[in-house]
């Protein structure tokens, strides 16, 4: 089984370069969901306690988050890299570059240009979305939040997994 996890946060800061968690997007193929910052234990949790293997781009910054977030999810973090259970979309698409000698030369490699070239889909990360604002919705319950402010990291989930 294979499950992606991303999270959303405040903004990175010169103070503070592992923001503070605002919620936790994940998709298993069969299952597509989002969950706030109190509930991000319960998710990881259940994936560390299954035989799943997560998949993130950049999941590195997620464990930090995740990590920073709480002592319990910081030793399910490491468990699951010590296990093996951990790949990283952005990795393998740099080694793949590595491979063909074209690393410096593919253009960009955040999730919506690989989304864009591998799946055909276009993500919402335009300046005028929710990207960069997740902070203003910490303490707001996700049944309030607009639309495309809970579709966003669900699609980010969904086109990691993919």
């Amino acid at each position: 089984m294979r499950i992606a996890i991303d999270t959303e946060t405040e903004l990175i800061t010169p103070t503070e370069p592992t923001p503070r968690l605002v919620c936790l997007s994940y998709a298993d193929g069969d299952v597509s969901d989002l969950v706030g910052y109190r509930d991000a234990e319960a998710v990881v949790s259940l994936v560390v306690d299954s035989d799943a293997t997560v998949i993130g781009h950049n999941f590195a910054f997620d464990a930090s988050v995740l990590a920073r977030h709480s002592p319990t999810l910081e030793a399910a973090v490491f468990r699951l890299y010590e296990q093996g259970r951990v790949r990283d979309t952005l990795l393998r698409e740099q080694l793949a570059r590595i491979a063909r000698g074209t690393l410096d030369t593919e253009g960009p490699m955040t999730l919506d240009a690989l989304a864009q070239k591998y799946l055909g889909t276009t993500l919402d990360k335009g300046e005028d979305g929710w990207r960069l604002r997740y902070g203003e919705l910490r303490e707001t319950p996700l049944d309030a939040w607009p639309e495309r402010a809970r579709a966003y990291p669900i699609a980010d989930a969904v086109s990691t997994l993919r």
